[in-house]
């Protein structure tokens, strides 16, 4: 009988050394978000055909659609340019 209990303890004593170093190992993280990739380009160009809001809105429209986000647009001496990111949103 006392040969049924110490083996019987001792698995008892293996199951919780092995359900204690499951417990305090640390929980495996996601990697990082990569950085964002950033984008700059002139405005679009102005013509007759149409207003030039509209040339705007169309452009905005295109980089929206390959996954660019308008941060902010650049105004300098001669040149406009416009920010667009594309990361970790």
């Amino acid at each position: 009988m006392k040969t049924i209990r110490t083996v019987a303890a001792a698995a008892a004593v293996l199951a919780l050394g092995a359900y204690f170093s499951q417990a305090i190992q640390p929980k495996p993280q996601p990697p990082p978000d990569p950085p964002p990739t950033y984008q700059v380009t002139p405005w679009p160009s102005d013509d007759a055909a149409k207003p030039y809001h509209r040339h705007v809105e169309e452009y905005l429209n295109k980089m929206a659609s390959q996954g660019w986000t308008f941060r902010t647009d650049l105004v300098g001496q001669r040149e406009r340019m416009m920010v667009f990111e594309r990361g970790h949103r």
